[in-house]
């Protein structure tokens, strides 16, 4: 099994990476059940980890920690009368994570897998949107009717007059979540080895760093690409700090925490002032300039509507400590609760709808913690830096709870980070003694 979780792993990153293609291909060849085999290959995850746990009776704390924020989610939306539906489409959701933190916790995904998924995805990727650029692509604005609603196969649309291309990828963002992630793990991979690669490996892999740096500023994703530059600034900081001495560490260090500390107060701070006083952050996001203007726009909408409309969820039969429960919003409101759908784009406004902000506010806590006692000399930090920078760069604007690409990553680099720190505590500890 240690072999096929890294077959598997790649075979959904392609699934994902090619939705949108592969949506038209099936819904055209009237197999559109294939369209879920990504979900079932998360499925199989789950169970053969689940089959793992039952023969050695060896319970991971991250996983029974999230099985039971999850359950509780689960038993919230029930309570407040959410169809089984909904609530299933809402926990399959969050099961993304699980899957990537569990197929990750195998010996066969390492940086050999991670090193390889990054050369042979980037290119697919890249080529989908040059394939875009050049000519037009038949799935590009696809639809096609599921549980008596309108799904986009492919989403077309565009920013003040330019595309945002998503090439094989089902939506602009999406295609660029990918390229994220795919250099978020080979960086993280590159900074955690200490051996290194031959001069053209090096090079073919800086290559393939610009060109998803050049496909994410084609997707036009906003969110991404302030995501790849700060992935970037940390790493280099890390990298400073690892071979730092004497106060130059401090200082490194100190600067990684100042970032993180915004980080973290960009993904609170917005949303509770789009609900107490959103004039006080759109007013001055409100120029003569018309570039800031269109980098602004989505913003400003997200202050003014979206996230007062999410906090408006809870004032009618909920309540803020408790939340909705699993599936009471997001995509889960597209299918079952149409009229009150909210797409959040906000790690901490999702949390807090579906969980409470009690759970929200200690699940940004714990990586805002994590983060700022990162430790430069653990080997697996950058790993660890990988999910703080996807719940809290990321997590500002992007749905990251329904960003598969996110997700997953953030779900592998935390079981890598802990595969790291139990092996490098066991070589620590003491030998048992024998008299």
């Amino acid at each position: 099994m240690n072999r096929a979780a890294g077959w598997l792993l790649a075979i959904w990153i392609a699934l994902v990476a090619t939705e949108g293609m592969l949506r038209y291909l099936f819904v055209s060849s009237g197999l559109p059940f294939l369209i879920y085999a990504k979900d079932a290959i998360l499925l199989a995850i789950i169970a053969w980890y689940g089959l793992y746990v039952a023969t050695r009776w060896r319970i991971d704390t991250t996983l029974s920690l999230s099985g039971a924020v999850l359950v509780y989610g689960v038993l919230l939306a029930v309570w407040h009368g959410f169809s089984p539906a909904q609530v299933g489409f809402g926990l399959k959701i969050f099961l993304t994570f699980v899957a990537g933190y569990t197929v990750a916790m195998s010996p066969s995904i390492d940086g050999t897998a991670l090193r390889r998924a990054f050369r042979i995805f980037v290119p697919l990727v890249a080529l989908g949107l040059v394939l875009e650029m050049l000519t037009t692509v038949p799935w590009a604005g696809f639809a096609y009717e599921a549980f008596g609603q309108t799904v986009e196969g492919s989403r077309l649309w565009g920013m003040s007059g330019l595309p945002r291309l998503a090439g094989f990828g089902r939506a602009s963002f999406s295609t660029a979540n990918m390229l994220l992630c795919l250099a978020a793990l080979y960086l993280a991979d590159r900074v955690t080895r200490a051996d290194r690669d031959r001069r053209a490996v090096r090079f073919f892999d800086a290559l393939l760093l610009a060109l998803c740096f050049s496909g994410i500023v084609v997707t036009t994703a906003k969110t991404a690409l302030l995501a790849l530059l700060a992935l970037g600034l940390l790493m280099v900081l890390l990298t400073l700090q690892r071979h730092a001495r004497g106060n130059l560490t401090l200082i490194w260090r100190g600067i990684s925490q100042c970032c993180l500390t915004v980080f973290a107060f960009l993904v609170v701070v917005p949303p509770v002032l789009a609900v107490a006083s959103p004039a006080t952050v759109t007013g001055l996001l409100r120029t003569n300039n018309i570039i800031i203007n269109i980098l602004a726009s989505s913003y400003v909408a997200r202050m003014e509507r979206m996230w007062p409309e999410a906090a408006g969820l809870l004032t009618l039969d909920h309540n803020l400590l408790t939340g909705r429960g699993v599936g009471g919003i997001g995509t889960a409101q597209r299918y079952f609760e149409t009229a009150q759908y909210n797409a959040a784009d906000n790690l901490f406004v999702y949390l807090v709808v579906t969980f409470g902000v009690v759970i929200a506010a200690a699940a940004i806590g714990f990586l805002l913690w994590k983060g700022l006692r990162l430790r430069a000399a653990h080997p697996g930090s950058a790993y660890l830096l990988v999910v703080v920078l996807i719940g809290l760069v990321c997590g500002a604007t992007t749905n990251v709870v329904e960003s598969a690409g996110l997700l997953m990553t953030a779900g592998v680099a935390m079981a890598l980070w802990r595969r790291i720190d139990d092996t490098r505590k066991t070589e620590n500890e003491p030998e048992f003694p024998t008299s």
